[in-house]
């Protein structure tokens, strides 16, 4: 099928010239980047994952921890190649396919090798996300705006992941 047939499945995207909400919108996936890390850390203290996973040794917690960042390197790769090929608003629609595949896959996980499974999907959005979503929005913002507009990719990431572990640290204690 190739990259071609993606483009003809991926529905039209109605043309916005609000570049704010735009900004927004996009950066959902850093949201998602912060929360999916700051997440992780509270998640296998709980007495849930320990029970159903068998408390996971040191190597493969580590593998669990780990399949983000690997699927991070896979979505950087092919971050490049498919935003050239569908552009880069539909390359970061098609980033959040991969999300819900990914969280699909880990809500439905029956052991470590799909929710390891799931965590690389995932971070093939992370991937993507982080790399076209400031080229992006630096395509789209006005030339007084562009600073101001692709700083909050990274805000997004970093005061996310700081509210999840603040909201685990309140719900924890």
């Amino acid at each position: 099928m190739g990259l071609t047939g993606i483009t003809t499945k991926l529905p039209h995207m109605p043309k916005t010239y609000n570049t704010y909400l735009v900004a927004f919108v996009a950066t959902v996936g850093g949201m998602l980047f912060g929360f999916d890390i700051s997440s992780m850390s509270a998640i296998i203290l709980s007495d849930q994952y320990n029970d159903f996973f068998g408390t996971p040794s040191g190597i493969v917690q580590g593998a669990i921890g780990a399949s983000l960042a690997a699927g991070s390197i896979l979505g950087s790769l092919i971050a490049g190649p498919v935003s050239n090929k569908i552009g880069r608003r539909d390359a970061v629609f098609f980033a959040g396919l991969w999300w819900l595949v990914g969280t699909a896959v880990q809500a439905a996980t029956t052991g470590v090798g799909s929710l390891i499974a799931g965590r690389i999907l995932n971070g093939v959005c992370v991937g993507i996300t982080s790399s076209q979503v400031p080229v992006y929005l630096a395509e789209i913002a006005k030339k007084e705006k562009r600073g101001s507009l692709i700083i909050i990719q990274q805000l997004a990431i970093g005061e996310f992941r700081n509210l999840t572990t603040s909201t685990e640290s309140i719900l924890l204690t």
